[in-house]
């Protein structure tokens, strides 16, 4: 277990290390989680290159900070973690509001992201025009990728 001062809180993280080429895997998890959700997933998966889960601030063993929780501010502080940890071009997964953090993060900071999978996430925010971003949201698809009505 690992402690870092970041963005006027503490984040709480935990880092594998690896000698191998793979990309760096960063996981983030949902409200009302802290990382360990992560850990039996991570004895079945056998990935070989460096492993980055967090508290994200409120959850878990991390601070909370004075500043109002917003997606931006969640991806602020994991682009900071990462910039710490001498992490980019990594594979992010995020569930729930993990993948509104990894949604965020690879629109923001594209030079720590190799690749994302969104797990279940709510809303989708998209760039627009200005670098302006909305949230809207996400509309299940069937089978061929018709929507669901």
């Amino acid at each position: 277990m690992h402690f870092i001062d970041l963005n006027a809180t503490t984040l709480h993280f935990k880092k594998t290390s690896s000698d191998t080429a793979a990309p760096a895997l960063v996981l983030i998890n949902s409200l009302g989680t802290d990382f360990r959700i992560w850990d039996e997933f991570l004895l079945h998966l056998g990935h070989q290159g460096e492993v980055l889960t967090y508290d994200k601030r409120g959850h878990g063993l991390s601070g909370v900070g004075d500043a109002r929780f917003s997606i931006d501010l969640h991806m602020r502080d994991l682009a900071a973690l990462m910039d710490s940890q001498g992490i980019k071009n990594a594979v992010i997964c995020g569930v729930s509001v993990g993948g509104m953090i990894a949604m965020a993060l690879q629109a923001a900071r594209p030079d720590l992201v190799r690749g994302s999978s969104c797990v279940i996430p709510h809303h989708a925010l998209v760039t627009l025009r200005g670098g302006r971003t909305a949230s809207t949201r996400l509309r299940p698809t069937g089978w061929r990728g018709s929507p669901m009505r």
